[in-house]
């Protein structure tokens, strides 16, 4: 029986414990690891949303906003207001498209280079206490599962039948 099925045969007119339910897991593993996130980052004077935008850059270069939101998954203003700060601080430079001059490249400075290096570093300290215990097995079959689950959230059109 796949996990679908069972779903389906919960009674509707009774109450879904939340400690049954993955997704509320899934919201209280973000909204921790976002507090404890910003908690290791303050040191270096960057939130965990800069972080995000910072690696981004250090993987792909060259980005627009709208790209970056895209990709770190980060609401657009969220990823205005972080682009925008890590510009003030000579991290982020915006370079003219040549296609479309509305649109601006983001690059890493080399003092932003060297924020993302130290960001990486503490970042990688704190998954590394959050997936402590989790064998390389258990790890991949982990990823395995939320790649999934992540590929059926993208797909929305399945939810217009859905029943009331």
């Amino acid at each position: 029986m796949q996990i679908s099925e069972e779903i389906s045969g919960i009674d509707p007119g009774e109450p879904i414990r939340l400690s049954d339910y993955p997704m509320f897991y899934f919201a209280a593993i973000q909204a921790q690891n976002f507090r404890n996130m910003a908690g290791a980052l303050d040191v270096i004077g960057v939130s965990p949303t800069e972080w995000r935008v910072l690696n981004l850059l250090e993987e792909r270069p060259g980005r627009t906003v709208n790209d970056v939101a895209d990709l770190a998954v980060i609401e657009r203003s969220k990823a205005s207001r972080a682009i925008a700060s890590l510009t003030e601080k000579d991290c982020i430079k915006r370079l003219e498209t040549k296609k479309d001059r509305r649109k601006a490249e983001l690059r890493l400075t080399d003092k932003g280079q060297d924020l993302a290096r130290r960001a990486r570093e503490i970042a990688l300290q704190v998954y590394a206490r959050n997936l402590k215990g989790l064998s390389q097995e258990d790890f991949d079959t982990l990823m395995r599962c939320l790649r999934t689950i992540r590929e059926n959230t993208l797909v929305t059109e399945q939810y217009v039948d859905i029943e009331l």
